[in-house]
């Protein structure tokens, strides 16, 4: 999971670092998280929006993205 700099605080201790990497034009690091039950993960940093997004797995982005998706009001 890529997290923007100084966002996501409580992603960023669950996390272990794997390296900094830019998305958008945005600096951040990417973290290797594992917080249990999947949906109760892909809920948790779906809260945070464009400050922590999924590189992989796809069935978790896939899972964040529809609940980014529903809150917005946009169909799948």
């Amino acid at each position: 999971v890529w997290v923007a700099d100084g966002r996501a605080t409580a992603l960023r201790r669950a996390g272990t670092p794997v390296g900094a990497q830019t998305l958008g034009g945005r600096d951040g690091e990417v973290f290797e998280i594992d917080l249990g039950p999947r949906d109760r993960l892909a809920r948790e940093i779906a809260g945070y929006g464009a400050d922590a997004i999924v590189l992989e797995p796809e069935s978790l982005r896939e899972n964040v993205g529809a609940r980014l998706r529903a809150q917005a009001g946009i169909a799948s």
